[in-house]
């Protein structure tokens, strides 16, 4: 089931901003890159997520800086970009992060209300086919009883 969630591209967002806010509020709390990391995956209570974790886990154990080893987190680089940003940034982590975070939700949300419409506008297209199949059936039985009725 949770590879099914990570391959919904919102549910994908919603799992990135939910490792990237809880990866910042514990790096800004002063745990550990390595034991903030394992936490943050935790929180997301998904399976692809943890193992990407352990990715990340697996090369700060080599000495890879946090904002270099996070990319096996997150593919796109986009993360990796803007933690090492952050990293720069006065104020934690999280402030740092915050806008990003609200475009995450904001994507999740379109991509999520864009999908619910597709398959709404698709259920309602499917429900006037099948409305026109009924009545052609329906019709098609009238005019042959009629014809009949006539023939006789």
């Amino acid at each position: 089931m949770d590879e099914i969630a990570w391959l919904i591209p919102w549910k994908q967002k919603q799992l990135l901003r939910t490792f990237s806010a809880m990866l910042a509020v514990l790096l800004d709390g002063g745990v550990p890159e390595a034991a903030a990391v394992r936490l943050a995956g935790a929180c997301t209570a998904n399976e692809i997520c943890r193992r990407r974790v352990e990715c990340v886990i697996a090369a700060l154990e080599r000495g890879v800086k946090l904002n270099e080893a996070i990319g096996a987190f997150d593919k796109s680089g986009e993360f990796r970009w803007r933690l090492t940003n952050a990293i720069h940034a006065r104020g934690g982590f999280l402030q740092a992060l915050r806008g990003w975070h609200e475009a995450l939700d904001a994507k999740a949300f379109q991509l999520e209300e864009a999908a619910t419409h597709a398959a709404t506008s698709g259920l309602v297209i499917v429900n006037g086919v099948l409305v026109g199949l009924v009545t052609t059936a329906v019709f098609g039985v009238l005019i042959v009883m009629i014809k009949a009725a006539e023939a006789s």
